[in-house]
C-alpha cells in the first residue's frame, strides 16, 4: 500500500538506498581484495544476504576480480605486460594492419617504436642541447666550489 502522493515506483527507488547503507563500500572491497573473502562471508560481517554485498559491488564488477587472480598479476606484471607488448608489436608489425593504417597512425606507431628502441639502447628520447646542460654543469661546480670556500672561512 502506497502513501497519498505516492507511487510505486517511488516506492521501489526508496527500498534499494536502504540495502547499500548496511554494507561499507571501502571495507567491503578491502575484505573482498585485501582478505579475500566471498561475498557471502562479507554479507554476514554486515548481516545483509550475498545479493546485497554483491549488488553493493556490482559497479566494481568490470574490474573486480577474483582476489587470487589480482595476486598472480601483481607477482607476474612485468611478463604479463612484456607479453601484451610482444602481442601488439606482431600486430602492428601485420602486413595487412601496415597497409591499413592511416599515414597519422603509422607515423605515430613509427614514433612509439623509435623511442621505445631508444630507451632500451639507453638513450634519450629527446632533442638535448650538450652545451646548456654543460654549462649548467660548470655553473653547478662553481657554485660548489664558491659555498666549500665559504664553508671554510666559516669554520676557520
Amino acid at each position: 500500500m502506497t502513501k497519498k502522493g505516492e507511487t510505486l515506483e517511488n516506492k521501489a527507488v526508496d527500498r534499494k538506498p536502504l540495502v547499500f547503507r548496511k554494507i561499507d563500500l571501502a571495507e567491503a572491497l578491502k575484505l573482498r581484495l585485501v582478505n579475500k573473502l566471498t561475498y557471502g562471508e562479507i554479507a554476514k560481517r554486515f548481516g545483509c544476504h550475498k545479493s546485497a554485498v554483491h549488488g553493493a559491488l556490482s559497479r566494481f564488477t568490470k574490474i573486480l576480480k577474483e582476489p587470487g587472480e589480482i595476486e598472480a598479476y601483481s607477482k607476474y606484471k612485468a611478463d604479463l605486460l612484456n607479453s601484451a607488448e610482444l602481442t601488439m608489436l606482431e600486430k602492428v608489425m601485420d602486413t595487412e594492419t601496415i597497409e591499413k593504417a592511416s599515414l597519422n597512425n603509422a607515423a605515430y606507431a613509427f614514433a612509439q617504436l623509435h623511442n621505445a628502441g631508444r630507451l632500451e639502447r639507453g638513450k634519450s628520447t629527446s632533442n638535448v642541447d650538450m652545451r646548456q646542460l654543460t654549462m649548467s654543469l660548470q655553473e653547478l661546480q662553481e657554485e660548489q666550489r664558491r659555498l666549500e670556500k665559504e664553508l671554510e672561512t666559516s669554520n676557520a
